[in-house]
């Protein structure tokens, strides 16, 4: 299902065919979410929340295998990241439970009645615990977590010698 009130992006990003912005009613003031939405409208819902700083590109890798696979990718930029702008009251403070809050309206306003699984990287990880643990309705099932902070670096120089 396509989001609700929302329109297509209209950057020069080469993904952006599956970008799509809506506005968040959140934090006593309004953010506009750039976000991506790829794969099958009425697919099985994936949520994927990139670490930071990063943006839904984190994800790249997964965009093919999943949606052929049959899967709903909804993937959003915070605030401040990708092309999604902090707002104008400033209200949004980065931390971590303001960005729960966020994937919080954009599942709202999506009016996703069910979400296969949260997928958390990196610092994405505690997001995607928070937001699960704080879900009321009992709409996400699972949680996912890549690479979280301090367990692994994503680049490790091995000496050839």
């Amino acid at each position: 299902m396509a989001a609700s009130r929302s329109s297509r992006y209209s950057g020069s990003d080469s993904t952006s065919e599956f970008l799509m912005q809506v506005e968040l009613s959140v934090l006593d003031t309004t953010i506009v979410m750039v976000f991506a939405d790829m794969g099958p409208p009425d697919g099985p819902v994936i949520i994927c929340i990139h670490g930071s700083p990063a943006t839904y590109r984190a994800y790249h890798t997964m965009f093919q295998p999943l949606t052929e696979a049959g899967m709903r990718l909804v993937i959003p930029n915070f605030p401040g990241m990708g092309y999604t702008n902090v707002d104008d009251k400033e209200n949004f403070n980065f931390s971590p439970q303001h960005k729960a809050e966020v994937v919080k309206a954009l599942i709202q306003k999506l009016k996703l009645e069910r979400v296969e699984m949260i997928i958390g990287h990196s610092m994405g990880g505690h997001l995607a615990a928070l937001v699960a643990a704080t879900d009321n309705n009992n709409i996400i099932k699972s949680v996912c977590f890549l690479a979280g902070p301090g367990v692994t670096p994503h680049y490790y120089p091995f000496n050839s010698t």
